[in-house]
């Protein structure tokens, strides 16, 4: 055998090896690849978030393709016509870039140098997910066999990618309203929850926006939605990025405030909102103006209170602010008419209204000039059958929240008349004053009822006074104003009760029909031993004169006192030095047989 001839087997023999070790090497890899495809799966079933699925994904294709940078863009959610860059950076996260769309790379497949390589994979709605990798600046190119397994990893986190999407888009949608793309409740009661559990202080504003029936009637449904889009970005920007706000009703948002919100701050912040929402909005060339109602509530109101106890009372404050036509009310426990003792007592005091469980006292007024007596303002008490005798507080402002209000006003007005008519027939030539609630300026009722009663008593007008709190003038000063100028075309008069307590401008009350105004016993009580309540109570005092209104000064209770109103020409007063609220069926008696009030 010749040479070549014993060569030719060993050569052919070396030929197979070495194809068995190539076939062996291409079986291996594509193990290899399979199974670092298996494991990128693995790892990206257990990812929840988009940002967490990119971050592996660049990840496995730097490891996978010994590539030292990638690159994956798509779509940006925040803005639709550009695209997220999201770009390896070694030892630390990737970098997230929003950029123009023309800046992705259009090539797909291997490049002419063979150290770039771009795949692509389908997303929902014709939008696409791009890898791209690149060794430039290395000596080792990229072979074919590197772009398919590219595709197949940009495929798979695709199609992750896709069904994370999906599920942070039910997420979301579960989350936010639909219309404004606020938070909604239940959002916000988890935000709520979550600074309860950190300790942190907690401010609930719960607002009310009146005046939307109004637009959907005049405008359509369609301006209506788009006033509450306006409302809910009007808000988010005077509430702060700290602050959450959140849609949770038809006409209704609610404000968690920022960290370290105190109760003057959200008081504030209430003020605030509400005047943001006074400003006239656009549509579609209109302006509409509306109005809100607020409730604040504070997580330390109650000890233990939990997210949904504290969007509950922020509720309750809200509902009652609308009722009382106030801007704003803070929650107390004491409104709280959900306990069962409270539901009680509201459904014995609706029965007690109609058994005649009420009761009038009254307390007399008089003229501070010489001490003769002039009015009565009329007391409201409940004889409660089981709790015994009630004072205001204990149920008034439980009838303002239930919507007894009104019944017990009704009843109210013609005791006090009832009786103001058998004095005056008697020969008494007095005045009554009542307390009317602020929810009866809301209507033309008020009016019609105490027409009513006048005829049928055969009183003039001006032998009632109708006592009205400064705050219930602050809301709605339009609809306030007719209302007491159809009382006042009847005689009637009306005065502005804890006058000083609330925030009323010289203009506003220059508005409204008012004869007369009391002031508050807060002021009169201290007005010899702070000299800031007595600039208040002579301040108050030369107002009215001014404007030519009568001054009535309550909570006197002693003859410094007295004498000190006397002096600043304030022209009535009550309190416990003329006399202690009694039974108006004692009034008379007391008036016949009282003696002068001795002052220095």
């Amino acid at each position: 055998m010749t040479g070549s001839a014993a060569v030719a087997p060993l050569v052919v023999s070396l030929a197979g090896l070495l194809t068995l070790m190539w076939f062996s090497w291409v079986l291996a890899e594509r193990h290899s690849n399979l199974a670092s495809l298996h494991k990128l799966g693995e790892r990206l079933a257990s990812t929840p978030d988009v940002d967490s699925i990119l971050s592996t994904a660049l990840d496995a294709v730097t490891v996978m393709l010994v590539a030292p940078r990638a690159e994956v863009y798509l779509p940006d959610s925040k803005d639709d016509t550009r695209l997220l860059q999201v770009r390896t950076n070694p030892g630390r996260s990737p970098v997230q870039t929003s950029i123009d769309r023309d800046n992705v790379p259009k090539t797909r497949g291997l490049a002419p140098n063979h150290r770039t390589v771009v795949a692509s994979a389908p997303l929902a709605a014709g939008q696409e997910l791009v890898i791209s990798i690149d060794r430039n600046g290395t000596s080792r190119p990229f072979r074919h066999q590197d772009v398919r397994l590219l595709d197949m990893v940009a495929r798979q986190t695709a199609a992750k990618l896709h069904t994370a999407q999906l599920i942070e888009r039910l997420r979301h949608d579960a989350q936010h309203d639909s219309l404004t793309h606020l938070p909604n409740r239940q959002l916000l009661l988890d935000c709520v929850t979550e600074r309860l559990g950190r300790s942190c202080s907690v401010e609930v504003i719960c607002m009310s926006v009146h005046g939307l029936q109004a637009v959907n009637a005049a405008l359509g449904h369609d301006h209506g939605d788009e006033l509450l889009a306006q409302i809910g970005r009007r808000l988010q920007a005077a509430t702060g990025a700290d602050g959450v706000v959140a849609r949770v009703g038809g006409d209704e948002f609610a404000v968690l405030l920022p960290t370290g919100s105190n109760r003057r701050s959200s008081t504030q912040t209430a003020s605030a909102l509400l005047e943001t929402l006074r400003r006239p909005f656009l549509l579609s060339d209109v302006e509409v103006v509306v109005r809100g109602s607020a409730g604040l509530a504070a997580g330390s109101d109650v000890r233990g209170a939990t997210g949904r106890d504290l969007l509950r009372h922020a509720d309750i404050a809200m509902r009652l602010a609308c009722r009382t036509g106030r801007p704003f009310e803070r929650y107390a426990p004491e409104l709280d008419t959900a306990t069962p003792e409270r539901l009680r007592l509201a459904a014995d005091l609706q029965t007690g209204i109609r058994r005649g469980e009420l009761t009038l006292c009254g307390q007399p007024q008089v003229r501070l000039s010489d001490g003769t007596v002039i009015g009565v303002e009329a007391l409201v008490r409940w004889n409660h059958p089981r709790l015994g005798l009630l004072s205001p507080g204990a149920f008034v402002p439980l009838a303002e929240q239930t919507g007894l209000d009104g019944p017990m006003t009704a009843w109210v007005l013609n005791a006090a008349l009832k009786e103001l008519a058998r004095w005056r027939a008697s020969g008494l030539q007095l005045h009554i004053s009542v307390n009317v609630p602020p929810s009866t300026l809301g209507d033309d009722h008020l009016r019609d009822l105490t027409e009513e009663l006048l005829t049928l008593r055969g009183l003039p007008g001006d032998s009632l006074v109708l006592e009205i709190t400064e705050s219930a003038l602050l809301t709605n000063t339009d609809t306030a104003s007719r209302v007491l100028q159809d009382l006042s075309s009847l005689g009637v008069k009306v005065s502005i009760d804890d006058f000083g307590t609330g925030f009323s401008s010289l203009s506003r009350l220059r508005r409204l029909p008012v004869d007369q105004i009391k002031i508050d016993r807060s002021f009169v009580t201290t007005m010899l031993h702070n000299d800031d309540d007595a600039a208040i109570v002579r301040s108050v005092i030369d107002l009215g004169r001014d404007l030519g209104m009568s001054c009535v000064a309550e909570g006197i209770e002693d003859s410094q006192t007295y004498t000190a109103l006397q002096r600043l020409g304030c022209e009535a007063a009550q309190g416990y030095l003329i006399a202690t609220p009694m039974p108006l069926d004692e009034i008379p008696n007391w008036i016949a047989t009282r003696t002068s009030i001795t002052v220095p």
